[in-house]
């Protein structure tokens, strides 16, 4: 998130070298324009989602219902 972040507010919204190397996006190359589809950003979301309630888990070994406000499944 953070490479992508970076290169669409620092960058014009053009790939950075940090962007190439994302796993789990479509691969791009050095200055092609970050162009996301619904697909990837729903993926996106659901990632994230996933990691915060992972953490979440782990602290306190409960299943965090609040994610429900999220709208997102």
């Amino acid at each position: 998130m953070r490479s992508l972040r970076n290169a669409i507010v620092h960058h014009k919204g053009l790939a950075t070298e940090e962007c190439t190397k994302l796993r789990r996006l479509p691969i791009m190359r050095i200055e092609d324009e970050i162009c996301l589809s619904n697909d990837d950003l729903f993926y996106l979301t659901r990632a994230i989602r996933a990691y915060v309630d992972n953490i979440i888990r782990s602290a306190t070994g409960v299943d965090p219902v609040y994610r429900t406000i999220w709208h997102v499944q």
